[in-house]
């Protein structure tokens, strides 16, 4: 019966994760199927986040279900997606002919909180901004000022799973950046705390290294953002680029100081345009090369990676998995146990970048040591764990980072000799980054 099916509403739970049948009949929708899934999140806690189920469906927008007062928005929300989900299935039925385009004007990265034409289509319960800081908005007036076609992932992806049953959201995602002349980041609190925006605008910024318009959206006082990753990556790109100042809409409050504002983000990408083509007019001709980001660990690589009950230990990569996005390794202490990792929870052992981190960034910090179980018994190793930074502080001309768990609550961390629910004081070269989904699809 499933393959007949034109959507597929998995309605997720830690019971729901746990249970054979149900893994099954997901994972032959996902993978086999190849139906548009919905993800529904209901019941209590998220370990299923941390099953194959979340494995399969990470990245991607699933639908809350746990707030009473909302209810009604999230049924609505999720009528719009079926009814999204069935109008790709159909277009996917019809016959087409290929074509191939020209490559996008420009690439629009932002966060649905901060668009009001989100919350008008009950896509979001809240949102952050006014009308004239809306992305969707400020998409089709720039679309008429310029005359060229911009990426939108509502227009793109079809729906919030998957537009092109072929392709995950990831691939779409990172192909609809390899085939854009300029990134438009709108830029805010929100945009800076959402995992998908902070790898999107990582992969296209510093992995890619696409010209970029920075917009400020969001509160006219927020300026929480500054200090998170995103805000020092630009910080950087601002310095280098002249054309890479930010544009900030929060304090715009008619329509002429509107219009005034999208004049100047159009004008912006036609002048990078045509400077990306007066330098591909000089270059000779080469055949392209993938864009491969240093994070994404490859066979061989020494890393971090996740083993059980949120401890991380040494070891080396074996092999990847594609289909499951799973690395599996060989452990440095010789356990032939976990050795099947998720992409996101294995890390290179090699220092990152001081744009790499900002508030509100997870990193792994080491913290409390072990003996190995190895001829050598002077030998000891080091348990590292996943945290959050909240504080960068600058000591004696260094940078020292503090913050705290994530994966237990103060008063829950293991009772391992060292371990603590705070780390503090860090230097830079101690803490190490897992690669984003774009960082290993790419790779």
């Amino acid at each position: 019966m499933i393959q007949k099916a034109k959507v597929f509403l998995a309605f997720i739970s830690n019971e729901f994760a746990n249970d054979e049948k149900c893994q099954q009949q997901f994972q032959f929708a996902k993978k086999s199927g190849r139906i548009p899934v919905i993800p529904i999140v209901v019941g209590q806690g998220f370990d299923w986040t941390r099953s194959v189920v979340g494995l399969l469906i990470a990245g991607e927008l699933y639908i809350h279900f746990k707030e009473e007062s909302v209810y009604d928005q999230k049924v609505q929300e999720l009528t719009n997606s079926i009814q999204r989900s069935l109008n790709a299935s159909q277009n996917s039925d019809a016959p087409k002919k290929k074509k191939k385009g020209p490559k996008c004007g420009g690439f629009i990265s932002y966060c649905w909180l901060n668009s009001l034409s989100s919350k008008l289509a009950n896509e979001v319960g809240f949102v952050k901004g006014s009308e004239f800081t809306d992305p969707r908005k400020i998409k089709k007036d720039i679309e008429t000022a310029l005359g060229a076609k911009l990426w939108l992932d509502i227009e793109q992806l079809g729906t919030s799973n998957q537009g092109d049953l072929n392709s995950s959201m990831f691939e779409q995602i990172a192909q609809g950046l390899a085939n854009t002349k300029v990134v438009l980041s709108f830029i805010s609190s929100e945009y800076s705390k959402s995992e998908n925006c902070n790898m999107e605008f990582n992969h296209a910024v510093k992995t890619m290294k696409l010209p970029t318009v920075p917009i400020i959206v969001g509160e006219p006082d927020s300026e929480e953002w500054a200090r998170m990753q995103v805000g020092m990556v630009l910080g950087q790109i601002e310095a280098r680029d002249e054309f890479s100042e930010r544009i900030d809409l929060r304090k715009v409050s008619s329509v002429e100081e509107y219009e005034a504002k999208v004049n100047e983000i159009a004008q912006r990408i036609a002048d990078m345009v045509k400077v990306e083509n007066e330098e591909l007019e000089e270059q000779e001709v080469e055949q392209e090369t993938p864009v491969i980001s240093s994070r994404a660990p490859k066979i061989g690589d020494h890393v971090i990676a996740h083993w059980n009950g949120g401890q991380f230990f040494f070891s080396t990569i074996v092999s990847f998995d594609k289909d499951s996005m799973c690395f599996t390794v060989d452990w440095d202490d010789g356990d032939t146990t976990g050795r099947v990792v998720k992409y996101n929870e294995v890390a290179k052992d090699v220092e990152v970048e001081e744009s790499d981190v900002g508030e509100g960034t997870k990193v792994l910090f080491p913290q409390g040591q072990y003996k190995l179980d190895t001829n050598d018994e002077s030998y000891s190793g080091f348990r590292y764990f996943e945290g959050e930074v909240t504080s960068i502080e600058e000591v004696g001309g260094k940078r020292l980072y503090s913050g705290h768990h994530v994966r237990y609550e103060e008063g829950e961390v293991p009772r391992f000799r060292g371990v603590q629910y705070h780390f503090s004081d860090y230097e830079l070269s101690t803490l190490r980054l897992a690669p984003s989904a774009f960082d290993v699809l790419c790779s």
